[in-house]
């Protein structure tokens, strides 16, 4: 049998083989064992399976010249035939959860929240691992809640960037959360993301800028910083008008993900991030052809909806099935010509099963209805027409949500507030009753955290991406009979896996020849420990911790609630002006919603004071003051250098002081002899940090020690790092300090040359020669 006699009799598509006349198969299993299969004409063989059915049947082998079973046994004695295999495709796991922690920037002495979401994986096991600077300092393991949910409150961490990972029990992948702990102070300049989407390799991001809660309006330099490159790769100049930013920035070419960071003229600086933009997240992927072409990504374009932490948009496609809706509980297929024979795998990945469902002689608006059984599943489908009076093959494929279990969180409260207490009303919505577990976080809206919905969404683009390219070599256009046809030389060991034949059900197949017995499966456990790669994600905080003062977490709150029912909490705002952002976590079933609300805090009179943390005796440095008054007032500053009187006009603005090394600034408003706000900020002087080691130990290879604490060191350049860094209290104050310190930082590293702090050194002459 040649070439072109198994085109006569086979007609191989991406999912299904289409059997055109009586014919007979090889079936080879993975233990040796050989069956014959006789297929009846017009015959569909499905060539996708699931994971839980691969170690059955090895391959499907068509024979090229011989008879089906002496060519095989042929093979197996001399492995010199040409044999024909049919490639096979396995759907993809999908796994979703979440870790992230309640911010990204703690202060010396903070409580660090880790939050695990994990949906319906209840009580299942996690480990935790905590790593500072690549380095194992900490692990645990934690069951989940039955929301699949688990809370890690880590305390007395010192100064430092860290990494947690978390693994779950029977999950393939650990999720990842960083962030650091350091002294920092906030821009009075706010950023807040008002929209962007991806268009042609381009951002277009509509920035809302406030200064002191005012819209912000004058010229900006906006810089595109990309976490792979960890560096600024585009930079440009534009104006802001009553508080709203446009800008346009090319990304094509870069890995990302990206942060657009902001410099005013006067030195202040803010950052937002663009989440879901490395390049394999932004990129669009089809999920679906049946007469509605579908592309799903995480990040948006214009036009694009969201379920589930992803972004899909629909263009009008062709075909001979049409899909009603992409989300729903149920999904309806229209039959928009007269089809012989269809044959729809339906798989679904939560319970990592496929069920097959065969049709005969479907009419024009005939329709199928396929329950939504998971957060998604995925339809293939075959069919057989007559086309130019010869029976053809013809296939689609789609992706269906099934709708969010919740649909959507209420947050009730007043916008702008002037007392110092918000009270707070919360309400889960949701077609259908149950316990909703929330987690309510409250924080400056200046401070940056990891999005709940986009680690979710990763997991189930993840997914998409590999189902996507199941259907590869059709949607490219290349030579289906010419590259699935070409004889191959092979070996027993490399050919390819088809489902068993008996799980995908009755009456597709034709006489079916009794399975081989199956092969025990070997189990080898997970190591609980997994090998961490340094992430290219920057660490969100380093844009804007430069000045404001300490404003840690302002509420934090774990609650378990009714659905569509109402909860009230109240939060002290304290006496700051500025905005609050209320971020809601909910999980309900398979649903993680994420919803955001901010809530402005207004003052007549304020003052915010730019000062350095620390400062050396005898330097000297101009200290911004930023005001807001409704009247005409005094603005009274008091340093040990003595006592200044500024008259201020109503409205907002900004004067110097100057103070000659560490000192006390006492300033407050005031109107005749009533004083209407004070701020009182202490500029520290520069002293040694205190260290006290028991002992240091070059370890031998084998060597053991016992201690309370041990911290180990890779190597000597990683203990004089955390030495050197432990001398650097004010990164970015005045310039001048900064110069001075990295100058010191420069001479305890250059002590200790080598290969691996060259390129350390490298960035610090960089930055002293700025």
């Amino acid at each position: 049998m040649g070439i072109e006699s198994l085109k006569q009799k086979f007609n191989v598509g991406n999912y299904f083989i289409h059997v055109k006349e009586d014919t007979k198969i090889v079936v080879q299993y993975v233990n040796g064992d050989l069956s014959t299969l006789e297929l009846k004409a017009n015959t569909l063989i499905p060539l996708i399976y699931s994971e839980k059915h691969q170690s059955d049947i090895d391959s499907i082998i068509l024979p090229i010249q011989k008879s089906p079973v002496a060519v095989i046994k042929d093979f197996i004695r001399r492995r010199k035939r040409s044999l024909l295999a049919i490639n096979t495709e396995t759907f993809p796991t999908l796994e979703i959860g979440s870790l992230s922690t309640d911010k990204k920037i703690y202060l010396p002495g903070e409580v660090v929240r880790v939050i695990a979401i994990f949906p319906e994986q209840s009580h299942k096991e996690a480990y935790f691992t905590l790593y500072k600077e690549e380095k194992m300092i900490w692990r645990t393991t934690k069951n989940l809640s039955e929301f699949g949910t688990a809370l890690i409150e880590l305390e007395e961490l010192e100064v430092g960037e860290y990494t947690v990972s978390v693994k779950v029990e029977g999950m393939t992948e650990s999720k990842k959360a960083s962030f650091t702990v350091s002294e920092f102070k906030l821009s009075p300049l706010r950023a807040v993301l008002e929209r962007f989407a991806i268009e042609r390799g381009r951002a277009k991001v509509r920035i809302l800028l406030t200064k002191l809660e005012k819209k912000y309006s004058g010229s900006v330099t906006v810089g595109l910083f990309c976490g792979y490159c960890d560096e600024i790769v585009w930079s440009g100049e534009f104006k802001v008008k009553d508080g709203f930013l446009d800008v346009e920035v090319p990304i094509r070419g870069h890995t990302g993900p990206f942060e657009l960071r902001i410099n005013t003229s006067e030195g202040l600086t803010a950052a937002v991030s663009l989440k879901g933009t490395r390049v394999e997240e932004r990129r669009e992927y089809l999920i679906g052809d049946m007469n509605k072409r579908i592309f799903a990504s995480l990040a948006p374009r214009e036009g694009s909806k969201r379920i589930r932490g992803i972004y899909y948009r629909v263009e009008k496609g062709e075909g001979l099935l049409e899909l009603e809706d992409v989300v729903g509980d149920i999904a309806r297929i229209r039959i928009l010509k007269d089809i012989e024979k269809m044959a729809i795998i339906v798989y679904n990945p939560k319970k990592r099963n496929s069920e097959l469902l065969l049709f005969e002689k479907k009419k024009v608006n005939d329709t199928v209805e396929i329950p939504v059984s998971a957060p998604l599943i995925v339809v293939l489908a075959g069919l057989i027409i007559t086309h130019a009076d010869k029976k053809v093959l013809r296939e689609h494929f789609s992706i269906i949500f099934k709708e969010e279990e919740l649909e959507d969180i209420k947050i009730i409260c007043d916008d702008v507030v002037q007392k110092p207490e918000l009270n707070i009303r919360i309400k889960p919505v949701s077609k259908r009753d149950g316990k909703v577990e929330l987690f309510v976080i409250v924080l400056d809206d200046r401070i940056i955290r990891d999005d709940e919905e986009v680690n979710i969404g990763r997991g189930y683009l993840d997914f998409l991406k590999r189902t996507s390219k199941i259907g590869f070599r059709i949607r490219r256009g290349y030579d289906r009979a010419l590259m699935l046809f070409a004889p191959r030389t092979l070996t027993s060991t490399s050919l390819p896996r088809v489902p068993r034949m008996d799980v995908l059900g009755p009456g597709g197949f034709g006489a079916v020849a009794p399975a081989a017995p199956k092969r025990a499966l070997e189990t080898r456990a997970e190591e609980v420990l997994s090998v961490v790669e340094k992430s290219a994600e920057p660490v969100a905080g380093r844009a804007i911790a430069i000045l404001m003062r300490k404003l840690p977490i302002l509420s934090f709150k774990r609650l378990e609630v009714d659905a569509n029912g109402e909860t009230d909490i109240s939060v002290f705002l304290g006496e700051e002006l500025r905005t609050v952002r209320i971020e809601v976590i909910g999980v309900f079933g398979s649903s993680v919603r994420r919803i955001v609300k901010r809530v402005t805090m207004r003052r007549d009179f304020y003052l915010n004071i730019l000062s350095p943390v620390h400062m050396d005796k005898g330097e000297e440095c101009l200290i911004p003051i930023d005001y807001t008054a409704s009247k005409d007032a005094e603005l009274v500053v008091e340093t040990f250098e003595g006592i200044q009187v500024l008259k201020i006009k109503a409205g907002s603005g900004r004067v110097y002081v100057k103070v000659k090394g560490p000192t006390e600034i006492l300033a407050h408003i005031r109107i005749g002899e009533e004083i209407l706000f004070d701020k009182k900020v202490t500029i520290k002087k520069v002293g040694e940090e205190e260290t006290t080691v028991s002992e240091i130990y070059v370890l031998e290879p084998g060597q053991k020690i016992k201690a309370k604490r041990v911290l180990v060191y890779p190597s000597i350049d990683y203990l004089i790092k955390d030495i050197a860094m432990s001398l650097v209290k004010y990164p970015y104050g005045c310039a001048e300090q900064t110069s001075a310190k990295l100058k010191g930082l420069l001479l305890v590293f250059g002590s200790y040359g080598g290969h691996n702090n060259e390129e350390f050194l490298d960035k610090v002459k960089m930055l002293i020669s700025a």
